[in-house]
């Protein structure tokens, strides 16, 4: 019996479809996870966040992955190369993983795990000196997921939604 193939390729422009479905699947399950805490966003949210997707799609500070199994895409993973957010800072680049997506018919086959993996191998290549993540407090599968692949946690932001009349 043939073992079935799992491609990973670099995403191009008809990928953005399933980015951006994937992001906003994302984001339901982050906002669901600390509803009281979650951003509101403007009525265009859709349209600019497919006019980021498409802006990192050939960008060289951006790795944009795309999984395929027969041909389908499973699953998907932003990461970006920033700058240090301070001149004290005695590195050159870090890394940030923005967005990674696995389906729920493809979860639990190493997916993500090499969605990262590959990830790891860019920022690498531009020789970042460390990634960061960042997941809804709430989501456990999530810390869980990045807790299994080496990540610490490394700092906390809280947020308070003030009320205004």
């Amino acid at each position: 019996m043939q073992q079935e193939v799992i491609t990973f390729r670099h995403a191009n422009i008809n990928d953005k479809d399933f980015i951006l479905a994937s992001a906003l699947q994302l984001i339901k399950i982050e906002e669901d996870c600390q509803p009281d805490v979650s951003l509101p966003t403007s009525s265009n949210f859709q349209k600019h966040l497919m006019q980021w997707i498409s802006s990192l799609i050939d960008s060289e500070n951006h790795c944009v992955i795309i999984t395929e199994f027969r041909h389908v895409q499973a699953a998907c993973l932003i990461g970006t190369l920033e700058l240090p957010k301070s001149p004290m800072l005695d590195f050159s680049l870090s890394g940030k993983i923005d967005l990674i997506w696995v389906e729920p018919a493809y979860r639990f086959q190493n997916i993500g795990r090499s969605l990262v993996s590959a990830a790891m191998e860019f920022f690498k290549e531009n020789h970042v000196h460390h990634v960061d993540i960042s997941h809804a407090y709430g989501n456990v599968k999530a810390s869980n997921f990045w807790h299994n692949q080496g990540f610490k946690p490394a700092e906390l932001t809280r947020r308070i939604v003030l009320k205004t009349s």
